[in-house]
């Protein structure tokens, strides 16, 4: 339970601080906080802070996330799983929580922020130069955008 409390601070606290940086450093800054966002999580994922799950323990995920909770005491008496798979579980099991809570609260914000009368201008263009691609109207390339499979044109 400390642990998934330390990681949601941690990935709450984290881009704040970036920010922060990002405002008082001028060499932050031009870095930007959103590269410094993914060379901090390249570095905490790959310098062995986190547990790796055993062989046994990804045989069992096949694909999951995480294993609930029962499963997963099961497999550790049972002597299938170690302590360290334990850990790694719940690490995986808070990620989870927390990606599927912040992505659809991401989405509505990135709409929110989008300047719409900007985006039709541009989006003219790029609809212009779609029907105007190949000869004088070609209406086939539209069918194909819309369908997303081989038009019979």
């Amino acid at each position: 339970m400390l642990l998934s409390f330390v990681l949601v601070i941690f990935y709450l606290a984290l881009p704040a601080f970036i920010i922060y940086l990002t405002q008082v450093s001028k060499t932050i800054n031009k870095i930007g906080a959103v590269v410094m966002a993914y060379a901090i999580g390249l570095l905490t994922g790959n310098i062995g802070i986190f547990p790796r799950p055993s062989k046994a323990m990804h045989k069992l995920l096949s694909g999951k996330a995480s294993l609930p909770k029962e499963e997963l005491i099961d497999h550790f008496n049972t002597g299938l799983i170690t302590e360290s798979d334990l850990l790694a579980n719940q690490i995986a099991s808070t990620q989870d929580i927390i990606m599927t809570i912040v992505i659809p609260l991401a989405i509505p914000l990135l709409l929110f922020s989008l300047d719409i009368k900007q985006w039709l201008k541009l989006a003219k263009g790029a609809l212009f130069s779609l029907f105007f691609s190949n000869g004088f109207p070609n209406h086939c390339n539209f069918c194909r955008l819309l369908s997303l499979q081989r038009s019979h044109c």
